[in-house]
């Protein structure tokens, strides 16, 4: 979704990475379902190496993550379709990683 509203690999990357840190409080249970799965603990985190393998495979094989969307089914129309809904939406949003940094700051001074 984010790739189809223009933001750039880099904060693509950077934002999957900080999500690992917003799931510290479900970490046990994701790893216990990943186990129940049969999936090795690779699959328990969110390292930026793995988004960033995405994106070469994805560019590797299809050309962009645009084309590999229309290529799953997604078409260009559809893509744009949803660039142009979920840009529509108002509220406070986070698009840089400093930004995001700052936010995890302040998040985790008033936690602890």
């Amino acid at each position: 979704m984010l790739a189809c509203c223009g933001v750039s690999e880099e904060d693509i990357i950077n934002n999957y990475a900080i999500s690992e840190r917003y799931l510290s409080a479900v970490f046990q249970y994701i790893k216990q379902e990943n186990v129940e799965k049969g999936l090795d603990e690779g699959f328990d985190g969110t390292p930026d190496l793995v988004m960033q393998e995405t994106f070469e495979f994805i560019k590797d094989k299809w050309g962009s993550v645009e084309d590999y969307l229309e290529g799953v089914g997604f078409s260009y129309d559809d893509q744009s379709k949803l660039s142009a809904l979920l840009m529509r939406l108002e509220g406070p949003t986070i698009t840089r990683q400093d930004e995001a940094s700052k936010e995890l700051e302040k998040t985790s001074d008033e936690e602890g």
